[in-house]
């Protein structure tokens, strides 16, 4: 397949829009058809948890693993640099692992004080009716313990959204921008772009966050395969533990339940070690990418 005559940086920008714009119009038309019923006046959609994993894969394969692939295929740097696709060192592998349950701990120390803290009187009836979408989705996640919807839970919350949007963002897009703009800018675009898609308003600063360190770790390692992982684990922790210890206080947050400050208190020193850890991987993982990019000179 013959490659785009565009400039890399430009052909980024124009694939995430159409993907984006696929997807929020594909997905979207897709969970209305799983739908049990659409409100004709509030628009509020009840649907099934099943039919609303179902509605989730489907709408994520067919409308940003599939295009995106297919672009990939015509990008000016070629599909294997454009998804970075090289073999994933074990150390890469550990240190995903590593960061994802530092931002686990991160995130939910933020939501926490968040939700104490930063939100204004006058913004706080807005901040509820955002919190009640967030909630309804995590509601749908809530299967139990059965088997057959646990996995079919991490297969569309897990696995498809981790190869679909790593594909999308770190892949088309962040590689993309790097063909111009300098690291830094190219993954804060990205990140910004990946948080912003979620259209989760109470979460979006962790959802950014999220996206910063998978950018960070895509450019450092070169590889696609590690935040992959990463997104699936991270996802996918988020399944098991909404089903088997809905009681943690992220997942109670998200549930509409309000922390207390006690609940704070008792996150900043693991907090306090989570970020410690972070700064690490940042810097062992720099130092690793310019010995490796030294080594294929």
């Amino acid at each position: 397949m013959n490659k785009s005559n565009l400039s890399p940086f430009s052909f980024g920008w124009l694939s995430v829009i159409i993907v984006i714009v696929t997807y929020l119009v594909g997905g979207g038309l897709i969970m209305m058809v799983a739908a049990d019923s659409i409100s004709t006046v509030t628009g509020k959609i009840e649907i099934s948890s099943r039919n609303f994993l179902l509605s989730v894969a489907i709408g994520q394969i067919l409308f940003m693993l599939l295009p995106a692939l297919f672009i990939a295929q015509i990008h000016p740097l070629g599909t294997v640099e454009a998804l970075r696709i090289r073999a994933p060192k074990v150390s890469h592998v550990i240190m995903i692992v590593l960061g994802i349950a530092a931002c686990y701990f991160l995130s939910e120390a933020w939501i926490t004080a968040q939700e104490l803290y930063m939100i204004p009187d006058a913004l706080r009836p807005m901040y509820e009716e955002a919190k009640g979408e967030t909630s309804w989705i995590t509601e749908k996640l809530i299967v139990g313990k059965d088997i057959p919807m646990l996995i079919l839970a991490f297969f569309s919350v897990a696995i498809v959204p981790a190869c679909s949007e790593e594909v999308l963002f770190r892949g088309i897009a962040q590689r993309s921008f790097e063909d111009r703009l300098k690291p830094f800018a190219a993954i804060m675009i990205t990140g910004l772009l990946f948080g912003l898609i979620h259209m989760e308003p109470t979460n979006i600063v962790p959802l950014i966050g999220l996206g910063l360190f998978f950018g960070f770790m895509a450019w450092a390692s070169r590889s696609i395969w590690p935040v992959i992982i990463g997104h699936m684990l991270f996802n996918g922790t988020q399944v098991l533990l909404v089903n088997l210890h809905p009681e943690l206080p992220l997942l109670q947050q998200e549930m509409k339940n309000s922390p207390v400050p006690e609940d704070l208190t008792a996150l900043l020193p693991v907090a306090a070690v989570a970020l410690l850890i972070m700064v690490g991987i940042i810097i062992w993982m720099r130092k690793d990418r310019l010995q490796s990019l030294s080594e294929d000179v």
